[in-house]
């Protein structure tokens, strides 16, 4: 195994003035095959720092990533892929395929930790920050990073997660949840990766106890660039040996499901496709039951072991209503008989549920493994996992402003989100995000992945070299992915941009993005007007100042005698107006028919008074 040209090309180049003499400790990588300081794996291999962070991070899977492992398997391997999934900083040994933590690493000549677990907050910025659940509110499972300071022990305060909000759940052994719970001593924080590792022990202290058959939890949380986000990670929640028969028998159906419904008769015929070996029933995903609760499309179903007054476990569906008043619920039909088999069905067994609902009546569980270990992800990609956020950050200050005359303070969005790959042009003489810059800003973001050596995306990415033709109203710059971060992303080193506007700066009407590999050859083309479809930010606000002109000149003509009670519809009639008169003005500039649909729908987004459909991205 070799590494790519992109770490191994400056290396290479040194070897010409490699003094061997003086660096005699030094011994050869095995897999850059350079004179390196070597460390070492729990496996006993050994390879240089640089080239086993690029094995990690740059095989570590993005938020999108999908475990081709066979799910109807409850091994060792099947775990361990699962969790290398949700934790940027473990992987696999190049050499032997073990499982690898990236805070696992020594040197190999002291047998001293690479990454130190004495990590200061304040030195990484995390000091006084709180993630909170986006479903949920501060106390209940946030995580805070206190202040750096001293505390009465001389010792600086640790992360805690926090159960303020959680006064009804209990502990194993029935004492109340401690409102706070520490991380232990020993956590560690990856900058390049933005990654934090801690660990909590729920036995310990007086009233220690496990929570649901956990004793120990491993919380690994990946930010991003800015610390807004969390963009990957997961709560590992191991259980020990001697707690799993007792836990099992309270939590009989907890592991992996494969969830199926039986379709009704519209069904068949309108979006989901009928299985035949299945008997009717199509695949709706596929659920992870902890402690007898589990997440489905973002919320939170309990499993009613005791069940009603006929003793059948159920869940209620809290999160639908009927339309005569209450919730529908899902009740046991058969698969489940705890009398005879306390920790619950087998593998491969099925439970059948019945339901009062008119599109479902009928769904099917399939069990796919028995976990000792849980995992909740972290991330944005997939309405299961939990997402988390910075508590109250404020991304941008206020809105972007207009500039009709000049490029220069306006800002470019597509999908209507500031932060998108929003385009910020803040001035001409200046340079890096002081001069123009792409935004990565907007939580969605995240589901675009990581750089090719796993590090977060930079919340602000300066283009570099840029021009502007101010007679042509044509913008160009590039992005220097390699010689900027030291990476490409997504195998691209740098991309060049060509972007032409419309004369108002109301949009970007055509221009190209040329994606580069590291040969030097152009990868992707993409044109503006095609697949990038780009406006003005502040189009709202363009539109609303020039009804707003348009009124008060027609109000002073009249002398002020208009019936106020008409001016809502004159509002509507004169943004109907102005739209034709700029969809006539870009047809004429040869702007895309794309372009010019997107900016229709503003407009009749707004027809309303109060409507404004573009995401700031203030809160």
């Amino acid at each position: 195994m070799r590494m790519t040209s992109q770490t191994s090309s400056n290396e290479e180049a040194s070897l010409l003035h490699y003094d061997y003499e003086e660096h005699q400790e030094e011994k050869i990588c095995q897999i850059c095959l350079l004179p390196k300081q070597l460390v070492i794996t729990p496996c006993q291999h050994t390879a240089c720092i640089s080239c086993f962070e690029h094995v990690l991070l740059a095989t570590c899977n993005p938020p999108n990533f999908r475990t081709s492992v066979n799910n109807t398997e409850n091994t060792k391997e099947f775990q361990e892929d699962t969790i290398i999934a949700a934790c940027p900083t473990r992987g696999r040994c190049p050499f032997c395929r073990r499982s690898l933590d990236m805070f696992q690493l020594k040197y190999e000549t002291t047998r001293e930790c690479v990454y130190s677990n004495t990590v200061k907050l304040d030195e990484n910025s995390l000091a006084g920050i709180v993630f909170v659940n986006t479903n949920k509110m501060i106390g209940d499972h946030s995580v805070h990073f206190p202040v750096a300071r001293e505390n009465g022990s001389g010792t600086q305060e640790m992360p805690f997660l926090s159960f303020e909000e959680c006064k009804d759940e209990t502990l194993d052994n029935g004492c109340s949840l401690p409102k706070q719970k520490m991380l232990q001593h020993g956590f560690h924080f990856h900058k390049k990766s933005k990654t934090f590792s801690g660990t909590i022990n729920w036995t310990e202290g007086p009233n220690g106890s496990t929570w649901n058959g956990s004793d120990r939890w491993e919380v690994i949380m990946q930010f991003s660039s800015d610390l807004v986000h969390v963009l990957n990670g997961a709560i590992i929640k191991h259980r020990s040996n001697n707690n799993n028969n007792d836990y099992q028998e309270a939590c009989p159906l907890d592991g992996w499901w494969e969830v199926r419904q039986r379709l009704t008769r519209r069904q068949r015929t309108v979006d989901l496709e009928e299985d035949d070996d299945n008997n009717g029933y199509a695949l709706v995903g596929r659920i992870q039951v902890v402690g007898n609760s589990y997440y489905l499309r973002g919320k939170r179903y309990v499993i009613n072991l005791q069940g009603d007054d006929d003793g059948r476990p159920n869940i209620t569906w809290s999160g639908i209503k009927k339309p005569c008043g209450g919730v529908y619920q899902q009740v046991v039909e058969t698969g489940i008989d705890l009398q005879r088999k306390k920790d619950g069905p087998d593998v491969g067994d099925h439970i059948v549920w019945t339901i009062d609902h008119p599109d479902y009546h009928r769904i099917l569980w399939i069990r796919q493994s028995k976990c000792f270990t849980s995992i909740e992800r972290f991330g944005l990609e997939h309405p299961d996992f939990i997402t988390y956020r910075q508590h109250k950050t404020m991304t941008h200050s206020s809105k972007p402003t207009y500039n009709r005359e000049n490029l220069w303070g306006n800002v470019f969005i597509q999908c209507l989100k500031v932060g998108v790959a929003s385009y910020h042009f803040v001035s001409a003489e200046d340079e890096g995000v002081n001069g123009v810059y792409i935004s990565y800003e907007h939580r969605d973001c995240g589901l675009w992945g990581l750089l090719d050596d796993g590090s977060a995306v930079p919340s602000r990415v300066p283009f570099v070299n840029h021009t502007f033709d101010k007679e042509n109203r044509i913008f160009r710059g590039s992005i220097p992915w390699m010689d900027a971060y030291n990476t490409c992303w997504r195998g691209h080193k740098v991309w060049h941009y060509e972007i032409v506007f419309d004369q108002e700066f109301l949009c970007i009407k055509s221009g190209s993005v040329v994606m580069e590999r590291m040969d030097g050859e152009e990868d992707v083309k993409h044109y503006f007007g095609e697949s990038l479809i780009y406006l003005n930010a502040a189009l709202v606000e363009k539109i609303e100042e020039e009804v707003d002109i348009i009124i008060q000149q027609e109000d002073e003509r009249n002398n002020g005698s208009n019936n106020n009670n008409d001016s809502s519809t004159k509002r509507v009639k004169e943004k109907i107006k102005l739209s034709r008169n700029t969809v006539n003005r870009l047809h004429e500039e040869g702007t895309s028919t794309r372009t010019i649909n997107e900016i229709q729908s503003v407009f009749l987004k707004i027809l309303q008074p109060g409507q404004d459909p573009i995401d700031y991205n203030l809160s």
